[in-house]
């Protein structure tokens, strides 16, 4: 018997690089968004390039982490690490064999964060992008809306509307 049997399963690697941003969104101006959209998402990109030119071993599937960039309820939104979830979404549809989800962690204590991060890591239930918010994970899920009463629509003059579908 082999003394170091190689675990057939992939294992899991975590991207923290978005949730370390130190932005808050009081403090942010254009040339900090510039900087936190390069951090943020050419970590992961430079990441998922590196594991995809490894051929023939063995590829973890990366986990995202972002702090509070997913609206969840009324809290505060983190919008400089926005634009890693569209990396994360990317990543997921060109590069299924790397992909490991996204957890979004509520800012506070790193216990707190170091927790949400390893009950995703602990048994994966097939969730790709969850939040976890006062110690709740919560997933996106669509629910049913009651319909509009009928009626005209109500239209300002300094507004900008688009109209689709009128066309026929």
């Amino acid at each position: 018997a082999d003394p170091h049997p190689v675990d057939p399963r992939p294992g899991r690697l975590v991207d923290v690089g978005a949730a370390d941003l130190a932005f808050h969104d009081a403090a942010l101006d254009l040339e900090s968004l510039r900087e936190a959209q390069v951090r943020g998402c050419a970590s992961v990109i430079h990441l998922v390039q590196a594991l995809g030119s490894k051929d023939g071993l063995a590829r973890p599937r990366v986990l995202i982490v972002t702090e509070q960039a997913q609206p969840v309820g009324d809290g505060p939104l983190r919008i400089a690490q926005s634009p890693v979830l569209g990396v994360g979404k990317g990543i997921w549809m060109e590069n299924p064999e790397l992909w490991g989800g996204m957890v979004d962690v509520s800012a506070g204590p790193v216990e707190e964060k170091v927790a949400a991060v390893m009950a995703e890591l602990g048994e994966p239930d097939g969730e790709t992008h969850v939040a976890y918010r006062a110690g709740r994970r919560l997933v996106q899920r669509l629910v049913r809306r009651s319909r509009p009463e009928p009626g005209r629509p109500e239209v300002h003059a300094d507004a900008t509307y688009v109209v689709t579908g009128g066309t026929g």
